[in-house]
């Protein structure tokens, strides 16, 4: 029987049509092999885009296993973001990815050449998918929040699963 968290990652997965919330590369679930088969692309490649559920608020912060705590993330930026010598909360740490893929310095450099840039493929989804998942009542209440953004914001939602 499958464990909440593992329900969670799931349910994530689907509602974010199958991208890390990061870097926005395809990730999977269930077979590494067809994966790479897929995309053309080697079994060691295909790993680090592994789906792993990805606390928005670590646990060491606090965080916990609810649903509305958890997103799919690759491999690669799970790890990446919880090794890190100082913390970032999701929306710094999204940040901080795009603006290593724009300078070509994260892992997607291979799987951009696969892919396409992410701004290329999913100009809506990054947004409207990350914000919808990322705990609003400390986004908001951010002053990086308040300076971008003045106005209230309709997401559309990419996928939803009813309960």
């Amino acid at each position: 029987m499958p464990t909440t968290l593992t329900k969670s990652r799931f349910k994530a997965y689907i509602q974010q049509a199958g991208l890390c919330i990061y870097c926005e590369q395809p990730i999977w679930l269930d077979d590494v092999q067809e994966f790479a088969k897929t995309y053309q692309i080697s079994i060691e490649q295909a790993k680090v885009l592994q789906c792993t559920a990805e606390h928005l608020t670590a646990k060491q912060d606090g965080g916990t296993d609810v649903e509305n705590n958890i997103a799919a993330a690759c491999n690669y930026c799970n790890q990446k973001r919880h090794k890190r010598k100082k913390s970032l909360d999701s929306i710094s740490f999204k940040n901080h990815v795009m603006k290593r893929q724009a300078q070509g310095r994260w892992h997607s450099n291979v799987t951009n050449r696969l892919f396409g840039e992410p701004s290329q493929r999913f100009a809506d989804f990054s947004f409207s998918a990350f914000h919808d998942f990322c705990n609003f009542q400390l986004a908001i209440s951010s002053p990086l929040w308040n300076s971008h953004y003045s106005q209230p914001l309709t997401l559309p939602i990419v996928a939803r699963l009813e309960p």
